[in-house]
């Protein structure tokens, strides 16, 4: 399980907490106090629908631009994340 926290993953954490935060008995995703738990790969084998995993695939990207300082990548980025996310779903 890996923590963000409030304060490092602000992007990251808009996305999943209203994607995942009403799913009290999903494996792999618990909201704390100041952040949340994760576990990408549980949450990429997780029983959610094709869109949501998508969609944590792209936070995945965000999280990563966020560990490494960067903030918000920009829709060029972004654009080509979520594109990268819906071919790797349409292709499992």
């Amino acid at each position: 399980m890996e923590h963000l926290h409030q304060d490092n993953y602000q992007l990251t954490l808009d996305i999943l907490i209203p994607l995942l935060g009403a799913k009290r008995e999903l494996d792999g995703f618990r909201c704390t106090e100041h952040g949340v738990e994760l576990d990408w790969e549980v949450l990429d084998h997780s029983p959610l629908s094709t869109t949501e995993k998508a969609t944590i695939r792209l936070a995945h990207v965000i999280a990563d631009f966020e560990r490494h300082g960067g903030g918000f990548p920009g829709p060029a980025a972004v654009g080509n994340a979520a594109v990268i996310a819906v071919q790797s779903i349409r292709a499992t």
